[in-house]
C-alpha cells in the first residue's frame, strides 16, 4: 500500500461513524452542494435510477446530463454528472432543489457522509466479499446546518443506501479488478485505438447496456460476469503487463 493511500486510509478510520452515532447536520435546502462541483460521481447503480426516474434511457440520460473520462490513476472509465455554467451547478438543480431527489445519486444522498471498504480476506488473500463490511464516516461539509440530531442510521435509510451495500462492496472490488487490467494493458499496448476499445468495452458493459424493465442487479452481474471472460480471454493472450 502507497503511503498516499496509507493516509488516506487513517484519515477515514479517524473520521469513522457508527450507525447508530447522532450526525450533527440538517438540510437547509440551500442548493449549497449542488454547485462548485467537479465530483458528482455515479455508479451503475446511480445512473440506472436516474434514467428510470426520468423515463428515460440510459443513453439519453448520458447524452443529456453525463460526462465520462478516464481515471488519472485507476485508468478507469469514470462517470459524473456534468456540470454547468460558471458555477459549474448540478443540471438536476431546479430552483435550489434537486429534481430528481427520490433516485438522488448514493455520493448526494450521502452528503455530507462518506464511505468506503473494510475488506476482510479469505485464506487465499483475496476479499471475502460476504465478511466485508461498509464503513460511514463524516467528510466534512460546507453548507447546510450543524444542528441535526439524526443518527447516521436515519440519514441512510432515507435514500435507501443500507439496502445498497451490499452492491457497494461488489462495484469496489469490480472496480479494483478492472482497474488492474486496464492499468496492465495500457503498459504494454502501443496503438491508442486498443486501448479506446478497451475502455469502451468497460463503459458500455458496466455503465450502459441495462434494460429500463427489467431488474438492475441481475444486469448487472451478468455484464460483470462477461466483463470477467473478455478479461480472462485477452490476459490468456498475454496482452497484459503484471
Amino acid at each position: 500500500m502507497n503511503e498516499r493511500i496509507k493516509n488516506a486510509m487513517e484519515s477515514i478510520e479517524n473520521r469513522q461513524l457508527g450507525l447508530n452515532d447522532t450526525l450533527p447536520f440538517s438540510c437547509t435546502h440551500c442548493g449549497g452542494c449542488c454547485v462548485h462541483q467537479e465530483d458528482l460521481l455515479l455508479n451503475p447503480l446511480d445512473l440506472f435510477r436516474l434514467a428510470k426516474e426520468l423515463e428515460i434511457t440510459v443513453e439519453q440520460w448520458l447524452d443529456q446530463y453525463g460526462e465520462c473520462y478516464i481515471g488519472e490513476e485507476s485508468r478507469m472509465p469514470i462517470l459524473r454528472i456534468r456540470p454547468q455554467g460558471e458555477t459549474r451547478r448540478c443540471p438536476l438543480l431546479n430552483n435550489n432543489k434537486c429534481s430528481v431527489h427520490k433516485a438522488k445519486p448514493s455520493v448526494c444522498g450521502l452528503y455530507p457522509l462518506g464511505r468506503s471498504v473494510r475488506y476482510v480476506l479469505d485464506e487465499q488473500g483475496k476479499p471475502d466479499m460476504e465478511k466485508s463490511k461498509v464503513m460511514y464516516f463524516h467528510s466534512g461539509c460546507f453548507c447546510g446546518s450543524q444542528n441535526g440530531h439524526q443518527t447516521v442510521r436515519e440519514w441512510l435509510e432515507e435514500f435507501h443506501l443500507l439496502e445498497s451495500e451490499s452492491f457497494f462492496i461488489q462495484w469496489s472490488q469490480v472496480v479494483a479488478e478492472t482497474s488492474q487490467f486496464l492499468r496492465g494493458l495500457e503498459k504494454v499496448v502501443t496503438n491508442q485505438d486498443i486501448m479506446n476499445l478497451a475502455w469502451s468495452m468497460v463503459f458500455g458493459l458496466l455503465y450502459a447496456r441495462y434494460d429500463m424493465g427489467k431488474a438492475f442487479r441481475l444486469q448487472f452481474e451478468r455484464n460483470v460476469k462477461q466483463l470477467k471472460e473478455h478479461i480472462t480471454a485477452i490476459e490468456s493472450m498475454g496482452g497484459v503487463a503484471s
